[in-house]
């Protein structure tokens, strides 16, 4: 009887599922055959695999494990270990090494997608806080000058005397300010506080005012000892509408968010 020869293609296709006969799975049918079928999936792996092959399963095992499950109650060791068997029941080393990459580079991505979306927060906070910090300056202080008076008591009652100017698009109903009392060469101020005033009328576009306020005569205003050479120093920290809502705030980025948002990005320019 003459041999036949077999075709390259169907030799290929027979060796394939040979090859994959011979490798061990994981037997999930009970606790015994699980710890043993796993021990004899990673012998068949070579020594220098059997690093990754470890972290492949720890991978696989801690997949769905989150802060949220675990506080819930929705975890337990015993959950854990039956989940993990389910994850890996019926794989070969090769395919548990394979679901590892997997989950490793949806976790990348998933990471991704969280560092965009921060990166774009951050970046809209400091587009917002250069924002507000110009219409701001257009609210200008033409001149701030703090004293203080004695009233028929005998007290001595604080006052701020205020020139400003709107120079926004919008009418303003109240006004919030930073002050700082000053002497001409010392560092620091004699006093720092805040104080805002309810306009009458409200301040339309491009109208100027002199306002005299008289800070509570218990407050840090009242009680600071300034000298006769002190300055008054003013910032504008908040504008409100006509509708008495913050039209402009401050919104500080502060030295933390430029080095975060730095971080991001390189971390970002680096994958």
């Amino acid at each position: 009887m003459a041999s036949r020869l077999i075709k390259p293609s169907v030799l290929a296709a027979v060796l394939e599922v040979c090859t994959g006969c011979s490798a061990p799975a994981v037997d999930s049918g009970s606790d015994k055959s699980f710890e043993s079928s796993l021990s004899a999936v990673r012998e068949s792996v070579s020594p220098e695999r059997r690093a990754a092959f470890d972290q492949a399963v720890l991978t696989i095992a801690m997949e769905d494990v989150s802060p949220e499950r675990i506080f819930a109650g929705a975890l337990t060791p015993g959950s854990m270990s039956t989940e993990m068997k389910v994850q890996l029941s019926g794989k070969t080393a090769d395919e548990i090494l394979a679901e590892a990459d997997r989950i490793a580079e949806d976790r990348r991505a998933q990471q991704r997608k969280a560092t965009l979306k921060e990166i774009a927060a951050l970046q809209q906070e400091r587009d917002d806080a250069l924002s507000t910090a110009a219409e701001l300056e257009k609210f200008e202080v033409l001149r701030a000058r703090f004293s203080k008076t004695r009233n028929v008591l005998g007290m001595a009652e604080p006052r701020i005397l205020l020139r400003v100017r709107n120079g926004t698009q919008h009418a303003l109903s109240r006004a919030y300010f930073t002050g700082s009392i000053v002497s001409p060469g010392r560092s620091i101020p004699w006093l720092t506080g805040n104080f805002n005033y309810q306009i009458p009328g409200g301040l339309e576009p491009g109208e100027e005012a002199t306002w005299s306020l008289s800070p509570d005569a218990f407050s840090s205003w009242g009680s600071v000892e300034a000298p006769p050479d002190a300055g008054l120093n003013v910032t504008v920290v908040r504008l409100d509408g006509p509708d008495g809502k913050a039209l402009f705030s401050t919104r500080e980025f502060t030295a933390e968010d430029v080095a975060r948002l730095e971080s991001l990005l390189n971390a970002l320019l680096h994958e």
